[in-house]
């Protein structure tokens, strides 16, 4: 990860490690997680070292830049992710790709402020917005994790549809139930879901389906919405 991005800022204080790395804080929620540190609480570079933000999420980034590299996406133009929260894994697309335009919103105003402060990056724009706000058209959408905090989930799949170019693709995660047995992941996970049934909702909105596991989360790049834009429109 690049140090830069890592800058300090003065109005993150640095709290005592012994109290980041407690059993308190390690059982609340990655949203409280996120809460505390863009209170003032710690720093950006505490929080990464001390695992604040889950490590697959940054595999889960490298994948998406080696799909975008495979796939030849290298000159889609603009990109948006939904639910940036502390921006490290939209930071680091940007720096690999620095001609895409990105947008990335988040509903949590801190988070999106506390971006702005750390992250100098020209190519990426920070909103404060909710995803039904989304009114443009995307060669690439990621949402990673958001899904399942989303009541209306299907309304949020039609509105990404919608938000697609006709080649567009959808990179999105979800953590995988079926590894957790019956237990509630994060209290605010309105749905979780194992790899079939995502795969099956799925199914329903794209013809192209790729569906991967890793480290207890399901990983899906999609294309080809089966949905046109005209069944949107009434």
């Amino acid at each position: 990860m690049n140090q830069e991005l890592f800058a300090k800022n003065e109005n993150f204080k640095l709290i005592n490690e012994i109290e980041l790395a407690s059993e308190r804080f390690r059982r609340l929620s990655i949203f409280k997680k996120i809460v505390y540190i863009v209170q003032g609480n710690c720093n950006l570079k505490t929080a990464w070292k001390l695992r604040v933000i889950p490590p697959f999420h940054s595999f889960l980034y490298s994948k998406i830049i080696k799909e975008i590299k495979k796939r030849n996406l290298v000159y889609s133009s603009k990109i948006l992710e939904v639910g940036c929260g502390l921006g490290i894994g939209i930071s680091k697309i940007a720096q690999q790709f620095p001609n895409f335009k990105i947008l990335a919103i988040d509903i949590n105003e801190d988070c999106i402020n506390f971006n702005k402060k750390n992250f100098n990056l020209p190519n990426i724009e920070w909103r404060h917005c909710s995803w039904g706000d989304i009114n443009d058209m995307y060669d690439i959408i990621i949402a990673i994790d958001i899904i399942e905090h989303i009541k209306e989930y299907e309304s949020f799949l039609e509105k990404l549809i919608y938000s697609l170019n006709s080649e567009g693709i959808l990179f999105l995660s979800t953590p995988n139930k079926l590894l957790y047995q019956n237990k509630v992941l994060d209290e605010y996970h309105y749905r979780e879901w194992n790899h079939i049934a995502f795969t099956h909702l799925l199914k329903r909105y794209f013809s192209y389906i790729e569906v991967s596991l890793k480290k207890g989360w399901i990983f899906a790049v999609t294309q080809d919405s089966l949905y046109t834009k005209l069944s949107f429109n009434g």
